[in-house]
C-alpha cells in the first residue's frame, strides 16, 4: 500500500449563498487527491486549523470528523492488511461495512416471522461479538468461535445449522454487493432431522374432549384453544401470534397465506376448525413461547400424553391428519407451506402409501 495522508478540509469554491461551505476528508496518495463527504457544513470563520471552532456544535463536529477519519483509515488499514493493493484508483472503493446494519437491510424484505427468527440470531451474536463487527472480521476462526460458544451454551445442532446458514447468506450477499473479496470456508453444522411427535387420531380426540368440557381455564385454556387451532389448520404458533379473524377468515375458507403473487391459500373450514375458530376469534393472543410450551406439558400430563408435546406438534399432527384423511401429497403440501420431499414424511409415518399399495392383500 503506498503511504498516504488524510485530514478534514473545507470545500470553499462549494460555498452555498448562506456562507456555509462542506467540511469533507481528504486523502492523498500518490499525489493525487480522494474526498469523502461528512455531512458537515460551516461558514469560513467558524473553520480554523482543521478543525471546527466558534460553532455551536463545534465539539460534536470535531467529534464527527475525528470519527469519520478513523472509520475510513480503519477501512484502509483492513484492506491494505486482507493484501488488496491500494492506490489512487481504488482509494475511493470505501463503504461502511458493518455487519448487523448491512444484515439488518439484508432483512426488509423478508416475510415478518422470518424477520423476528433472524432478529434472535443477531441478538446473540451482538452478545458474543459486541455492538460493532465488520463483515470482514466474520472470518473462519471467528465462526469457529461463535460455534464454539454457542454450543457451550446448550445450542441444540439444528439451531447452530440455522445460525451458520444465516451468516454465510450474508456474507454471501455481501460480496455479490462488492463488500467482501471473499467469503470464509467453513462447514456448516449438519442438520439432524428431529423426531416429528403428532397426535394420532384418538389422543387428536382426547385433547378435543379436554377442550370441549372446559376441564381447565384461564391461561391453560388459552393454550389449549391455540394448540387444537394449530393441529386443525396446520398453522405454525407465529401465525396464532398474529391472527386476526377478519383478516383470516371468509366465509367458509380460511386464508393461510399470502403468496409472491398476492393470492392466498385457503383450505375449507371443516366442523371442527369452524368450533374451535369462533373461540379464538374472541380469545387473547396466545402465551410467549416459553409459557405456551411450559402449558402444553401440562396439559399433557392431564390428558395422559407421555411424549414431549410441542407447539411444532400441532402442525406435525395437522399434516398426519392431511395423510390419514388421504389428501393427496401436492394439496398437503401447499395447505402447510413445504415441498412435496418435505410434506412426504408425514404419509409415510402414518403408512397411508402403504396401506393404499398393499390394499389388494384385502381380497386375497
Amino acid at each position: 500500500m503506498h503511504p498516504y495522508t488524510i485530514r478534514p478540509v473545507r470545500w470553499a469554491h462549494k460555498e452555498g449563498a448562506d456562507g456555509t461551505a462542506p467540511l469533507m476528508i481528504c486523502i492523498t496518495i500518490q499525489r493525487r487527491k480522494t474526498y469523502f463527504r461528512t455531512g458537515l457544513k460551516v461558514r469560513e470563520e467558524q473553520w480554523k486549523n482543521n478543525q471546527v471552532a466558534g460553532h455551536d456544535n463545534a465539539v460534536l463536529y470535531n467529534r464527527v470528523l475525528r470519527e469519520k477519519m478513523a472509520e475510513i483509515e480503519a477501512d484502509l488499514l483492513s484492506r491494505g492488511l486482507a493484501g488488496e493493493s491500494l492506490d489512487a484508483s481504488n482509494i475511493k472503493d470505501y463503504r461502511p461495512r458493518e455487519f448487523f446494519a448491512f444484515a439488518r437491510q439484508a432483512m426488509k424484505n423478508m416475510p415478518p416471522a422470518t424477520q423476528r427468527r433472524y432478529t434472535c440470531e443477531i441478538n446473540r451474536l451482538q452478545a458474543f461479538a459486541g455492538d460493532k463487527l465488520d463483515l470482514r472480521q466474520v472470518t473462519t476462526a471467528f465462526l469457529r468461535d461463535y460455534e464454539r460458544r454457542e454450543r457451550d451454551r446448550g445450542q441444540a445442532q439444528n439451531t447452530l445449522n440455522t445460525t451458520v446458514k444465516w451468516l454465510k447468506a450474508i456474507l454471501n450477499k455481501a460480496r455479490k454487493e462488492g463488500l467482501l473479496r471473499e467469503t470464509p470456508i467453513y462447514q456448516t453444522p449438519k442438520y439432524v432431522q428431529p423426531e416429528r411427535i403428532y397426535l394420532v387420531e384418538h389422543e387428536r380426540q382426547a385433547w378435543l374432549t379436554h377442550w370441549r368440557q372446559k376441564k381447565v381455564e384461564g391461561s391453560l385454556y388459552t393454550t389449549l384453544t391455540w394448540f387444537l387451532f394449530g393441529c386443525y389448520s396446520g398453522l405454525r404458533y407465529s401465525d396464532w401470534e398474529h391472527f386476526h379473524y377478519q383478516d383470516r377468515v371468509e366465509g367458509q375458507l380460511l386464508k393461510l397465506r399470502a403468496q409472491k403473487n398476492g393470492e392466498w391459500v385457503v383450505m375449507p373450514i371443516g366442523k371442527t376448525l369452524a368450533e374451535i375458530i369462533e373461540v379464538v376469534k374472541d380469545l387473547p393472543k396466545p402465551l410467549s413461547a416459553d409459557k405456551t410450551r411450559a402449558g402444553l406439558k401440562i396439559l399433557a400430563g392431564q390428558i395422559g400424553i407421555a411424549r414431549n408435546v410441542t407447539t411444532h406438534t400441532a402442525r406435525h399432527t395437522a399434516g398426519a391428519m392431511f395423510a390419514q384423511l388421504g389428501l393427496p401429497l401436492a394439496v398437503a403440501a401447499r395447505l402447510l407451506g413445504i415441498t412435496e420431499k418435505v410434506a412426504s414424511v408425514y404419509y409415510h409415518l402414518t403408512g397411508v402409501d402403504i396401506i393404499k399399495q398393499a390394499a389388494v392383500l384385502r381380497d386375497v
